[in-house]
């Protein structure tokens, strides 16, 4: 899939708000040493992009005629609606090893019936060739007990791709289910009074 983009003239917060009012993402294309170009892409076709490729979508992009090939490294978002509000274009070449992440998913499973599986890691950083991106980690947890835990290791890597996290971090666990409380209550408990000192009665 290819876009095609238009140089930007404006720059700056109220520029950038006119281009999205007008069906436009401003985005910014750098790489390879390159004086990093300003430009603006169509939002529906970015945000289909995204849909069909992930985030991680490799594709070509038009400026002016010249193309080149492009990999989406980064994507910003309003906080509230979730809205495309600019993306992060890098350059790149056909065999070039780039640096990715990758988001993991668990695998649990309907048999469970103790504890609780925690993910303590949702992606991993790797190295691999723009036409060998995976779109996913999957990692299976059904077999795990209370107590026990999964790490980077443990994923199941391609030959041909670096992993750059670190082997040992967890990224799942299974802890077990947390007690609810209960307050203890005795029937008839009374709540006695302070003692007063100092105010005895006299005698006469």
């Amino acid at each position: 899939m290819g876009l095609k983009a238009e140089l930007r003239e404006k720059t700056g917060s109220g520029a950038s708000t006119r281009d999205r009012n007008e069906g436009r993402l401003p985005a910014v294309i750098y790489g390879h040493g390159a004086e990093p170009q300003n430009v603006t892409l169509d939002s529906l076709e970015v945000g289909l992009l995204i849909r069909d490729q992930g985030e991680n979508a490799v594709f070509d992009v038009d400026v002016n005629g010249k193309k080149q090939q492009v990999l989406l490294k980064g994507i910003q978002r309003s906080a509230i609606k979730r809205q495309l509000l600019s993306v992060d274009l890098q350059t790149i070449t056909a065999g070039e090893k780039i640096t990715v992440n990758i988001p993991v998913v668990l695998e649990d499973g309907p048999s469970r019936t103790l504890g609780t599986v925690e993910q303590h890691l949702s992606e991993v950083e790797v190295k691999t060739t723009p036409n060998n991106i995976p779109s996913e980690f999957v990692l299976d947890t059904s077999s795990l007990e209370i107590g026990d835990n999964l790490t980077v290791a443990d994923l199941t890597i391609p030959a041909d791709i670096e992993v750059v996290t670190d082997p040992t971090y967890t990224v799942a666990s299974v802890a077990a289910p947390q007690a609810e409380e209960e307050e203890e209550t005795t029937a008839g408990d009374e709540v006695s009074e302070p003692e007063v000192i100092g105010e005895a009665d006299e005698e006469e």
